[in-house]
């Protein structure tokens, strides 16, 4: 996994309003960035199934995808002002509200998956989960799936001097804003739906992906 440039394990997180769970026969309304058929879709697909047939239909999930709602910043923000009942969003999106969760999107934090796991499950779970609520949101639990990795139409990166100069699309995320910059690269903060419009336009020149 050390071969890629940048190494940030970006969890999908599962963000609820803190009182959704209150009455029976409920209809849920959950936002998703990605489409239905990508790894957030299986995500929710599978979150949705789980929910209705442990609550024997009592608890209905409506999944909306593509950011039908908003983009995961938009969605975030509903969450906590309890418009909108769940989403499932990339940490990076969350450091707007908690900067104290943008030490998950620590370039070179992790090594591999095993410690990503344990970063995010015990005792550090507790206080991860505290500095959420203390956000306005509730996490329900973390998935994973890939470490963040940059593209780009300019050139060949083989070396950290290889991206200065480079326009980056990256998420409103002040510790990858600072890391781009310190790199010598030029970071575009972009909403995930909006990123390829900003690649075929050329408002950015790459892109930093992963989540």
């Amino acid at each position: 996994m050390k071969r890629n440039l940048v190494l940030v394990m970006m969890a999908f997180f599962f963000l609820c309003s803190t009182s959704v769970w209150a009455a029976p026969n409920l209809v849920l309304k959950m936002a998703l960035g990605d489409p239905k058929d990508s790894e957030m879709g299986v995500v929710g697909e599978t979150f949705k199934k789980y929910v209705e047939e442990k609550s024997s239909g009592a608890i209905e999930v409506q999944t909306f995808y593509s950011g039908a709602l908003g983009d995961e910043t938009e969605t975030i923000h509903n969450v906590r002002r309890g418009t909108l009942d769940l989403t499932c969003v990339g940490i990076a999106n969350t450091v707007p509200f908690v900067k104290e969760l943008g030490m998950l999107t620590l370039p070179y934090m992790f090594s591999n998956l095993d410690e990503v796991v344990a970063a995010t499950n015990g005792e550090s779970a507790k206080i991860l989960t505290d500095y959420a609520l203390k956000g306005g949101f509730r996490p329900l639990t973390w998935t994973y799936t890939d470490f963040r990795f940059i593209s780009n139409a300019k050139r060949p990166i083989t070396k950290m001097a290889d991206i200065q100069g480079l326009k980056f699309r990256v998420p409103q995320s002040a510790v990858l804003l600072a890391s781009y910059k310190a790199w010598g690269a030029s970071p575009v903060p972009i909403s995930w739906s909006e990123t390829f419009t900003a690649l075929q336009q050329g408002v950015v020149d790459g892109q930093c992906y992963g989540y």
